[in-house]
């Protein structure tokens, strides 16, 4: 069984690889105590259970087969130094022992598809126009790479708004008021030199920025991405009535 498991790379190569033998292994391999076989089997399942690889990945788990590995992953998840596993791989997976017996197998699979779903939609889109704000807020925005919260202007425009120099850009705020999309205005960060004075030459403040909401869109708390229309205004100087247009890209691969 340790041999079989130790080859799994080569299957997955040749497309030969059978899913159900495997977990089957691994059950059987646990249930006889035969340690070293089970550790490589459950290193093999939560790997994959933790990639987002095709077709080898986490897709390719059934309820049926979580249901399958519940016991074993709840086993591993309690002795995951024994089983040669970070802790973080399990803890992210499985967060109580309840969840594994009842609710991990049919939680997983969904997350999973909406995981796709939502890399695709994604990766499809290009960026966002905003329009009809009567303002310059009106431009291209597009998702900032390690934020999934975060449309930035693409040309990184400053414009004049009550006096004040300001950048737009579309994020999800959150705070006592209200939680949910807004198209924001934010202050640039102050120059701070050594002795605490505004100085051309000092380190940038990021805690200066004072970010202002302009407009909202109520009822958004729950959306991945920002709506294209039903913005509302949240500042007595936006007037405009703005709507949102994804772009989408020519083709993917």
């Amino acid at each position: 069984i340790v041999d079989y498991f130790k080859s799994i790379n080569i299957l997955e190569k040749n497309f030969t690889l059978d899913l159900d033998l495997i977990i089957d292994l691994v059950n059987v391999a646990h249930k006889a105590n035969f340690d070293a076989a089970t550790k490589e089997g459950i290193n093999y399942i939560y790997k994959k259970l933790n990639s987002v690889g095709t077709p080898y990945g986490r897709m390719m788990f059934t309820e049926e087969h979580l249901i399958k590995l519940a016991p074993i992953l709840q086993y591993s998840r309690d002795n995951w130094e024994r089983m040669g596993l970070i802790n973080g791989e399990t803890s992210r997976l499985i967060n109580d022992l309840d969840q594994v017996s009842e609710n991990f197998p049919k939680q997983f699979v969904s997350d999973c598809k909406s995981w796709e779903e939502y890399d695709l939609l994604k990766r499809c889109i290009s960026h966002i126009e905003l329009s009809g704000s009567k303002c310059k807020a009106d431009g291209n925005f597009e998702k900032d790479m390690n934020c999934w919260d975060v449309y930035s202007d693409l040309d990184e425009r400053t414009y004049t708004w009550g006096g004040e120099t300001v950048t737009f850009r579309i994020q999800y705020w959150e705070d006592d008021s209200f939680e949910g999309w807004a198209i924001v205005r934010r202050t640039p960060p102050i120059l701070i030199a050594e002795d605490g004075e505004s100085d051309d030459d000092g380190e940038l403040d990021y805690d200066s920025i004072v970010e202002t909401r302009c407009w909202i869109a109520p009822y958004s708390k729950n959306r991945k991405r920002p709506p294209l229309r039903g913005w509302v205004s949240s500042d007595p100087m936006a007037r405009g009535n703005p709507t949102i247009k994804y772009v989408l890209r020519e083709s993917i691969g």
